[in-house]
């Protein structure tokens, strides 16, 4: 449900943020970013665990980038047009 949500929410802030000529080069290279995380962040995971028997350092950091990406979202002007 969550993955759902997020991905519509980020196809309509694309087009909201950008002319929609544009829609396709940018929402295609934040998915591939989006890819890019999905399959390395698991492996740093897991790295992580390795390292400290436990994954409270992996979640801290998931939280920390989480709170830094609500803090940079909340600075997005309300209107572009």
């Amino acid at each position: 449900m969550g993955y759902g949500i997020v991905s519509g929410l980020t196809a309509g802030a694309v087009a909201q943020y950008w002319h929609r000529n544009t829609f396709g080069r940018i929402a295609g290279r934040l998915y591939i970013a989006w890819c890019i995380a999905a399959i390395s962040l698991p492996v740093l995971a897991g790295w992580l665990y390795d390292r400290t028997q436990g994954y409270g350092a992996a979640v801290l950091i998931a939280a920390g980038v989480n709170v830094l990406g609500m803090l940079l979202a909340s600075r997005l002007p309300r209107s572009v047009r």
